[in-house]
C-alpha cells in the first residue's frame, strides 16, 4: 500500500526529483487524485535551491561554473514542468483515471 503521507511530500533532494516525483505524479494520476498540493510543495522546495545556485554561479569559475549553470538550467527546467502542470486547465493528473487498454481494432477485410 501506498503512503498517503508520502505521495503528498516534496521530493527533497533535487537529483531524486526526476525519478521520485514522476512516480508520485503517477500514482496520484492513478488514484484519481489531485496533484496540485504537491506540485505547490514541490515548487516551495526547489524555488531556494534555485536561489542557492544563482548565488554559486555568481561566484564560480571553470568547471565549477559550468556545473553549477548545469544545475541551475535544470531546476528552471522542472520549475517549468511544475508550473505548467499545475497551469493544464485539463491536468489529466487530476481527477482522470486510466481508462482500461481497448482491445485492437480489425482491419476493414480482415
Amino acid at each position: 500500500m501506498i503512503s498517503p503521507r508520502w505521495l503528498s511530500k516534496p521530493v527533497a533532494h533535487y537529483r531524486d526529483t526526476r525519478s521520485q516525483l514522476l512516480l508520485k505524479l503517477g500514482f496520484l494520476w492513478i488514484r484519481g487524485e489531485s496533484a496540485d498540493s504537491l506540485l505547490a510543495a514541490q515548487l516551495a522546495v526547489i524555488e531556494p535551491m534555485k536561489r542557492g545556485l544563482e548565488d554559486k554561479l555568481s561566484r564560480a569559475d571553470g568547471l565549477d561554473r559550468t556545473l553549477a549553470l548545469w544545475r541551475l538550467e535544470s531546476a528552471h527546467a522542472l520549475i517549468r514542468f511544475i508550473e505548467t502542470l499545475r497551469a493544464d486547465d485539463s491536468n489529466r493528473l487530476r481527477s482522470r483515471k486510466p481508462s482500461a487498454s481497448k482491445s485492437p481494432r480489425k482491419k476493414e477485410g480482415n
